[in-house]
């Protein structure tokens, strides 16, 4: 009877240590809106999907010194990743805007984690990741963007794309 209670302890701990049971979506990419902004149809339905943990230029953001239409160039490349292609969404709830927040994936290959490493987007401060696993991943693939200087981290100056909205969506003067 008493050696029931040495385990009682156990239990929290275990239900604490188990993974979230996290929705997912899965559809067509019928949409870009920006470099991390999506529009998904599945049936009729379409939803508006918000990438998770990372923050990509601004549509009408240039760079700074050689006026690179970086925000343009963010949502090519997204358009080239998953446009008109059956993506699948793990969801993390919904945003501000009522948006999905959601990490997408296409054939396997996290579309969040690519244009982060290809130097499209930047992450968000002070995100809560799931994981440490997501945490790592993410600021690794920042890492390596910035020392390779691809994307945004070669045009040699741009301003951080919520500094850029907090601002009025105005380009900076050289």
């Amino acid at each position: 009877m008493k050696n029931y209670k040495n385990y009682l302890f156990i239990i929290p701990i275990l239900v604490l240590t188990l993974p979230l049971k996290r929705e997912s979506l899965s559809g067509v990419c019928v949409r870009v809106l920006d470099g991390d902004t999506i529009i998904v149809q599945r049936g009729t339905k379409l939803e508006k999907v918000r990438l998770a943990f990372i923050d990509a230029p601004e549509i009408s953001q240039f760079s700074i010194f050689n006026k690179i239409r970086i925000g343009e160039k963010s949502k090519e490349f997204l358009e080239q990743k998953i446009l008109n292609k059956n993506v699948l969404i793990k969801l993390y709830g919904r945003g501000k805007y009522k948006r999905w927040i959601g990490e997408v994936f296409y054939k396997g290959e996290n579309i969040n984690l690519a244009i982060v490493l290809s130097g499209n987007a930047v992450l968000y401060k002070f995100k809560k990741y799931p994981t440490n696993y997501h945490r790592v991943d993410y600021h690794s693939s920042q890492f390596l963007a910035q020392n390779k200087r691809v994307g945004i981290w070669g045009t040699y100056g741009f301003e951080n794309p919520q500094h850029y909205r907090r601002r009025g969506g105005k380009n900076v003067k050289q």
